[in-house]
Formats: structure tokens, C-alpha cells, sequence
């Protein structure tokens, strides 16, 4: 988000389980997005939207600092739901694979600008039954689903699911999401470089996708 107007840096993309072989997903940004954001001069928040429900235990943004430092005194609030491809590489590791061999902690261009350690916040999210989305900001690996960001389940889930016949995702309506504050000042016009979602405990109960 920068002044107000939101764009799509991720488009809907499914996940996969908290498994060791399918938990970290890696994202890297199209040129056509790159070239967006370029034109837009960076930005300073990122929108997250599960669809339809469910929980990670990571988000982690990497992008070029703008030159202001944030202010990381805001606190998560809620908010209510509102209803309204690409596909990512997976970097299978186990519970014992140390921390310096995942692709988050080799040496990369730019730095990771939504760590919390760097002034990353959530601001609000729709759902914080099992979580707050500030967890998926820490720099340290999940401990376990209540150090993430879980949503309860939608009451109102349709007995039939319908998926597209196209992306073969779900066609629903249902979705939670959480509205994350970038740190170091947020993204310079050469914008967002690459993401990573980390599902890592969320085995049976991981969003089915993400959009971002």
C-alpha cells in the first residue's frame, strides 16, 4: 500500500501442509509488479488475505529500505470480516535442518523488511482466535501454531466446494486477513523483491492459499 492505493504484489497462490517437505514457501515478484511499484515510488504496508481460513507460522518480505525508520509503537486491533498464478518453489527442511541453511538466512541483496526487529507491525487483522498476525513478523522459526497467525473456522462454509476450474482453487467468498506495517520505512520504488510463507505446525489446518 503506498498513499492509500492497494495492488496485488502476489495473486491468489495455493499452500501447501506444515510438513518438513512442503512448509516453506518461496515467492519471487514478477517484473510486470516490479516495474509497478516502481511507478507507484514504494511502499509502506502489505495486505495478507487466507482464503478461506487457517494459519501460518512466517511471513517474510524482502525489498530495498525506503530511507525513513518506522514507528513501531502501533498494536494489533481487530476488525470484522468482509467477504469480498503463480506458483511458489518449496524448500523442504525438518525440525533439526539449522537455521543458517534456509533460504531466509543466506546472504541476500536486500534485507528483510518486514521483520519485527526492523519496525515490521501488524496493524489489524479480521480474525485473532488462535494469534496475532505480529507473530508471523518475528525472526525466529514458529515454536509451534500459537507463536503464528491461525484464524478460527468460518461458521458459515458451504457444504459443497466449488473450485475453479481454471486455478483449481477454492471459489469462495470466505477469506480472513491481517494488515502488516513494513519496516525500515517500507519499500523504495525498486519495490518488493521476494516473499516467503512459512506453514511450518499448520499440517492439516493451513489456508488453502494466499493473496497478497
Amino acid at each position: 500500500k503506498k498513499l492509500g492505493q492497494w495492488i496485488t504484489v502476489l495473486p491468489t497462490t495455493p499452500l501447501k501442509p506444515g510438513y518438513e517437505e512442503s512448509r516453506h514457501h518461496f515467492f519471487t515478484i514478477s517484473n510486470e509488479i516490479s516495474e509497478l511499484l516502481q511507478e507507484m515510488g514504494g511502499v509502506t504496508h502489505l495486505k495478507l488475505n487466507y482464503f478461506p481460513d487457517g494459519g501460518v507460522a512466517r511471513l517474510k518480505v524482502f525489498g530495498k529500505k525506503l530511507p525513513i525508520i518506522a514507528d513501531s509503537s502501533s498494536q494489533d486491533i481487530i476488525m470484522p470480516i468482509t467477504n469480498p498464478s503463480t506458483g511458489p518453489n518449496i524448500h523442504p527442511h525438518s525440525s533439526t535442518s539449522p537455521s543458517n541453511q534456509l533460504p531466509s538466512s543466506l546472504p541476500y541483496p536486500h534485507p528483510e523488511i518486514s521483520s519485527d526487529v526492523r519496525g515490521g507491525i501488524g496493524i489489524a487483522c479480521s480474525n485473532k482466535h488462535y494469534g496475532v498476525p505480529s507473530n508471523l513478523l518475528r525472526p525466529t522459526l514458529g515454536k509451534d501454531m500459537g507463536d503464528g497467525w491461525e484464524t478460527a473456522r468460518h461458521p458459515n462454509r458451504p457444504l459443497i466446494v466449488r473450485k475453479d476450474p481454471v486455478t483449481g482453487l477454492q471459489e469462495t467468498p470466505l477469506m480472513d486477513w491481517s494488515t502488516l506495517k513494513l519496516g525500515l520505512g517500507g519499500a523504495s520504488e525498486e519495490g518488493i523483491s521476494r516473499i516467503i510463507v512459512d506453514t511450518r505446525h499448520f499440517k492439516g489446518n493451513f489456508p488453502e492459499s494466499v493473496r497478497i
